[in-house]
């Protein structure tokens, strides 16, 4: 049965720890696998690199959290997760956007 990405980020964010985390990503990937007819390679990286990207819509506390259950990376902003949101930050982001619209 399909779910929603927000579906999928509760469920993630209801993990406790980094066992949780690992088993409830196993079973994710095997969903996937299923329904999409995906490899488990692909099932896998496609859902670690969508958390990833997710961290960034959340706190910097959840974010860490997210980081360090599943060790993941934004796949845009490397430093969301493991550092707190500055200006400096904030203008960093801002920066990498622009030239990411430069190439469009």
């Amino acid at each position: 049965m399909s779910k929603t990405w927000g579906e999928i980020a509760d469920e993630f964010l209801a993990c406790k720890t980094k066992d949780e985390a690992e088993a409830w990503l196993k079973s994710e990937v095997a969903r996937s696998v299923k329904e999409f007819d995906q490899t488990p390679e692909i099932a896998g990286s496609n859902l670690r690199s969508s958390l990833g990207y997710m961290m960034g819509y959340y706190d910097d506390a959840t974010a860490a959290r997210m980081q360090k259950l599943l060790d993941l990376i934004h796949p845009v902003l490397p430093w969301v997760g493991k550092e707190p949101s500055t200006s400096e930050t904030s203008k960093k982001a801002f920066e990498i956007g622009l030239e990411m619209g430069k190439k469009l």
